[in-house]
């Protein structure tokens, strides 16, 4: 069996290797890949867990977009010293994949060669690709606010309903009242102080 540090750098190694060659650079720190851009950033964090018996690993994406955050953390302000750590949107692996699971058990050589025949072909088509579109508040705010069918953004309210909010008022989407709307039903389940925020967002 693999220590967890080896597992850690087989899988950087990896990724790397699919990553380098589209900007991304490995912060170890911060256990992920980022890429900037103007006006935001994009990462790719590698969560691994478990214990030597059973180690596995997932992916998952943000994108930071600067003028998103200048009006969310008005309301919703970051700890000091946070401000240019928070992130717009959180995109989760599974629903790019036609997998049941995004979680990949890695704790031998073999096993995370085979997670790599699925995941390298995911992050080619599906992960690059949907970073790509989502280098703009326009491209963004298709995947967080879509006309049909569920958003990709991943992140807990109220975080997500600032973001679909800040979004759609950027991107001057014309179902912004509508979008308003759900959000002051969905902040009927937060605590008022939150409610009160998305409110005077």
């Amino acid at each position: 069996m693999l220590r967890k540090s080896e597992v850690l750098a087989s899988i950087y190694e990896k990724l790397e290797r699919i990553l380098s060659p589209h900007s991304f650079k490995l912060n170890k720190k911060k256990q992920a890949f980022l890429r900037k851009f103007d006006g935001g950033h994009h990462a790719i964090y590698v969560p691994l867990w478990g214990h030597p018996s059973q180690f596995e690993f997932s992916l998952s994406m943000t994108v930071r977009l600067d003028a998103a955050e200048a009006i969310i953390r008005k309301f919703s302000p970051a700890a000091p010293g946070y401000e240019s750590m928070t992130e717009t949107v959180i995109f989760q692996l599974m629903p790019l994949t036609n997998c049941r699971t995004s979680d990949f058990p890695v704790s031998t050589h073999e096993e995370i060669e085979k997670a790599f025949v699925t995941i390298s072909e995911v992050i080619k088509t599906k992960v690059l690709p949907l970073l790509d579109d989502c280098s703009n508040v326009v491209g963004l705010e298709r995947r967080v606010n879509p006309n049909k069918g569920m958003s990709l953004d991943s992140s807990n309210p109220p975080d997500n309903i600032f973001s679909s909010l800040a979004l759609a008022h950027l991107a001057g989407n014309p179902r912004f009242d509508e979008l308003v709307s759900a959000a002051t039903v969905a902040s009927k389940n937060l605590l008022p102080s939150q409610a009160d925020s998305i409110a005077q967002l």
